[in-house]
């Protein structure tokens, strides 16, 4: 099934009192009666705005949605991380709280790029090995920012589409603007969006805040310090705790669903 994020939200909070549910043998209600049920899994796979989201438990262990007379349930917590939500256990009122993530931060946020670049799209087909039919179906986002205080700016970019994107994220790239043309940097693998830049440096370069989730990570905030050659990739960036203060900027503030179902981004062909 295909779903969007309002979609989706509406059916975690609609199957708010599933979590004890295991197996398809027993259901602990939120009054605390048990009841015997019969449960259907019939491989059964979640799309998060044309992404497929693999859901697993906070140990790895891979979760299935499952029918019971008729009605599908999904995991709650793995959903709302999944879509980057936080998810909290209220033991004494038996209650899930599913909330936006809270941020103390002083940021200026910019949409990406409206114009299409022709030179810049030649490069990222050539950086991916991209052959037509998979370049008319990749969205690319892009924005101009100077990461490393030269006063050239770099070009960051954000493919989206079914040859870049996974339920982790979106393949980056980031290029540096020489001779007229654009010189790859480094490529990411599973940015989400926005990117935030921060205004602290490391050897030089801005550190870039992003979030992570998806394919069994517990959503998180983490910041990647470029090591004198490229930064890391998300999944090894360093994690932000909670409440942290972030000055900076961050780029790709869009609605990519909205964009996906409206047709209005840009695409390499």
């Amino acid at each position: 099934m295909k779903l969007t994020k309002e979609t989706i939200i509406g059916m975690v909070l609609g199957s708010a009192l599933t979590l004890s549910l295991t197996a398809g043998i027993n259901y602990v209600s939120a009054i605390g009666a048990t009841k015997q049920i019969e449960a259907n899994f019939n491989n059964i796979k979640v799309n998060v705005e044309g992404k497929k989201l693999d859901l697993s438990d906070a140990k790895g262990n891979k979760l299935e949605p499952f029918i019971v007379q008729g009605t599908t349930y999904l995991p709650v917590r793995a959903i709302a991380e999944g879509i980057g939500k936080s998810v909290e256990w209220d033991m004494k009122t038996n209650t899930i709280n599913i909330n936006h993530r809270k941020q103390t931060n002083d940021l200026n946020y910019i949409a990406a790029e409206t114009v299409k670049n022709q030179g810049l799209e030649q490069q990222i087909i050539k950086a991916l090995k991209m052959d037509d039919s998979e370049a008319k179906e990749t969205r690319y986002y892009y924005n101009y920012i100077d990461l490393n205080g030269d006063g050239i700016k770099e070009v960051f970019v954000q493919l989206v589409g079914p040859y870049t994107s996974g339920t982790g994220g979106d393949i980056g790239l980031i290029f540096q603007q020489k001779n007229n043309g654009f010189h790859l940097v480094q490529q990411f693998s599973l940015i989400r969006n926005p990117i935030i830049i921060s205004n602290e440096k490391t050897n030089g370069w801005n550190n870039m805040i992003l979030e992570v989730s998806g394919g069994g990570i517990t959503a998180q905030r983490v910041e990647l310090k470029f090591n004198g050659t490229k930064y890391p990739n998300p999944s090894d960036g360093i994690e932000l705790k909670k409440n942290t203060k972030v000055k900076g900027t961050g780029i790709i503030k869009n609605d990519i669903a909205a964009d996906w179902e409206t047709g209005k981004a840009l695409y390499l062909k």
